[in-house]
């Protein structure tokens, strides 16, 4: 009985130790699928860092640039400005030139209507 009772308990720590073995086993290969695993987002978290850093300095290019862009548009817009003043100041001159040039011509029809006024005066009393 002994013994039959022994040879059972060796049996039992035989299964024991062989469903220890292979939780073991499987534990391992986990750990090992897990190490690849992290292994794998630390390379894919590298690149990415990279990738970071690399669009970052684009972003920064397209900001200078945009910047450039908008300092030149700022320019351009106030050079257009000035010349329309110009442009408006111009305008105005001529049209107060041409105001003045009517009121002298005006004028001198009604000096002209005068003096032709006299002349036929003057050669009627010939006459």
């Amino acid at each position: 009985e002994l013994q039959q009772s022994f040879r059972c308990a060796d049996e039992q720590r035989k299964e024991a130790l062989s469903q220890l073995e292979q939780a073991n086993s499987e534990s391992s290969s986990e750990a090992a699928a897990f190490e690849r695993t992290a292994k794998e987002h630390k390379e894919a978290l590298r690149s990415q860092s990279e990738d970071n850093r690399a669009l970052k300095g684009k972003l920064e290019e397209l900001q200078q640039s945009f910047r450039c862009a908008d300092e030149q548009r700022k320019e351009a817009l106030s050079q257009l400005e000035q010349a329309n003043s110009e442009s408006s100041s111009e305008a105005a001159a001529f049209e107060r030139t041409a105001k003045e040039h009517k009121e002298a011509l005006r004028s001198q029809s009604e000096d002209n209507r005068a003096l032709k006024g006299k002349l036929e005066e003057l050669q009627q009393s010939f006459r």
